[in-house]
């Protein structure tokens, strides 16, 4: 990954494209970039495996827009932030597919999205000590993450009617995002520290 962002950036940098002197930053987001692009080409590909492609892009699409507002847990490391990854991807399919099967699906859905819009609108964003977030951004962020939770919960639950499978995936998705806010929160490395 560090080798292949290298490469790219001195490509660009031969061809007159980005400064010289700003070569390290450039390092930095393309080895960021290239990460999230092995992320979903990782999950989407292990999805596929397991006959779960949609509801893998289901996941990442969830994952994905409520993070980058709502904030949460990040690995010191790329090779920590894959496995928490994976394990949060896992732990999903296995909880989605658990409450899929059970005779009270759409009421364990409606109190896990009622409990994430709860905790969304308490504590949203969770910041990152290198990231902090000034306080105008900070409130557009707690906005838009609320949004973005009541518009998961309302497409997760209609998802329900037609492809329960989808909708499980996206609440339970959500219930990740929180449990990632609160280890955030828990091992302080983010936001107002409440542990």
């Amino acid at each position: 990954m560090n080798e292949i962002a290298r490469s790219i950036t001195d490509y660009l940098i031969k061809k007159d494209i980005i400064a010289k002197d700003k070569r390290d930053i450039y390092v930095y987001g393309f080895k960021l970039i290239l990460a999230d692009i092995f992320n979903y080409v990782l999950i989407v590909a292990f999805g596929t495996i397991i006959g779960k492609t949609i509801e893998s892009i289901l996941f990442l699409i969830t994952l994905y827009g409520l993070r980058q507002f709502c904030g949460g847990f990040h690995a010191k490391t790329f090779t920590v932030c894959r496995l928490s990854m994976i394990i949060t991807y896992v732990s999903v399919i296995i909880l989605s597919d658990s409450i899929g099967n059970m005779k009270s699906c759409v009421h364990v859905l409606f109190t896990l999205n009622f409990i994430s819009i709860v905790f969304v609108s308490m504590f949203a964003p969770v910041e990152h000590p290198n990231k902090p977030l000034q306080k105008k951004q900070r409130e557009m962020n707690k906005r838009k993450s609320i949004i973005m939770s009541v518009f998961v919960c309302f497409v997760s639950l209609a998802l329900v009617i037609k492809d329960i499978e989808s909708g499980v995936i996206m609440s339970t998705t959500m219930t990740a995002v929180i449990i990632l806010m609160v280890v955030s929160m828990l091992l302080k490395k983010g936001g107002k520290k409440y542990a």
